[in-house]
């Protein structure tokens, strides 16, 4: 059985299984991991549902109809896309590591007609594959030398294809890399990160990666809260552990947008999981600022932000305009255009350092 057949079986399984299973909080679990598996299965499948685009055809047509299957799909499918494309460039025994190639994959000729909904997802995908590029071959304990070198290809393989505003979005997939491929490897390459500018990025994948982790897939004791504790634990200082955060809680928003019940339930549980709840809506509105860029305002982004918590006046509620609704219209009304009109999406990436400092001094004041 191929990939997209065994796919679709467990999604099928885990979509089934949330309609029977016998308590709220498990029906709840199971309909995140069918969630979860359909996000994984459109990622993998772009060559299937794009037939005849995904493999010849210019990129920006390809593209353009990936856009053309729906906001439900299109975020992911153009992932995949740029996944495969970037693959097909820069596989196991294609160029030397750290050559970017004639051309850019995003900037090279006949990439001018790339529609700009389509931008980031794509870089994302390329990042994705180019991190994996540029870490093959990395055995269980390498030198520090060698990490860097790896960052280093990485980086450079970035630059090469990567838009200008863009190049945070490729660059923050290597933490994804790094955590689902090297997990005994990813403080010692968030280390080396930081001497090619990259560490809070790299900190923010490896909270994407935390959220698909195998341990975290399974629905069973809060695989979404034991993400966040991982994240809010494992880096060693605070800005890694506030990209960490932002970056479950980004996975978290983009796969469960159609389905916003799945986010609120694990609202409750961020203080005892000792999650900065600043970074955790950040990762939540910047997700909802990339799926705007991808999609604007179609339905499922515009259900989302209507929907409230059936509990009313409860916590829950509370927790959910605090860190989920506000800061949402925000992103939308204010950090999305500002960030487009300076050319800089891809500081959707990384959880802002200074609006954080802010934030807290006002606490403080308080």
């Amino acid at each position: 059985m191929g990939w997209s057949a065994w796919l679709s079986l467990a999604r099928s399984g885990a979509g089934l299984t949330a309609v029977v299973a016998p308590t709220p909080g498990m029906r709840l679990a199971w309909r995140e991991l069918a969630n979860k598996l359909t996000a994984y299965e459109l990622y993998r499948s772009a060559d299937e549902l794009l037939p005849g685009t995904a493999a010849g055809a210019p990129l920006a047509e390809a593209a353009r109809a990936a856009l053309a299957l729906g906001p439900r799909r299109s975020p992911w499918v153009l992932e995949g896309l740029a996944f495969a494309r970037a693959e097909a460039a820069h596989g196991p025994t294609g160029r030397p590591p750290g050559e970017a190639g004639p051309e850019g994959l995003l900037t090279g000729a006949g990439t001018a007609e790339l529609p700009a909904a389509a931008l980031l997802p794509l870089h994302t995908g390329a990042g994705l594959a180019l991190a994996r590029r540029a870490l093959a071959g990395l055995g269980s304990a390498p030198a520090d030398a060698e990490l860097a070198r790896a960052l280093e290809r990485f980086a450079a393989l970035c630059r090469g294809h990567a838009r200008p505003g863009y190049l945070d979005a490729a660059l923050e997939a290597v933490g994804l890399v790094a955590r689902t491929l090297y997990p005994h490897l990813v403080r010692r390459l968030a280390r080396a990160a930081r001497a090619v500018d990259a560490e809070p990025l790299f900190w923010h994948g490896a909270g994407r990666g935390l959220y698909f982790a195998p341990a975290h897939v399974l629905p069973v004791f809060d695989p979404a809260l034991r993400a966040l504790r991982a994240a809010a634990s494992e880096p060693e200082d605070g800005s890694g552990r506030a990209n960490a955060v932002a970056g479950v809680a980004w996975a978290l928003t983009l796969v469960n947008l159609h389905d916003p019940e799945v986010l609120a339930a694990v609202l409750e549980g961020l203080e005892e999981a000792r999650v900065d709840p600043e970074a955790f809506a950040d990762g939540v509105a910047s997700a909802l600022a990339l799926r705007f860029d991808v999609t604007g305002r179609d339905a499922d982004l515009e259900a989302f932000l209507a929907y409230r918590p059936a509990c009313g006046a409860c916590r829950r509620a509370a927790l959910w305009e605090r860190l989920v609704r506000r800061p949402a219209e925000d992103a939308l009304a204010r950090r999305h255009p500002d960030l487009r009109g300076r050319g800089a999406l891809g500081e959707l990436f990384r959880v802002p350092e200074l609006g954080r400092a802010r934030d807290i001094s006002r606490r403080e004041d308080r």
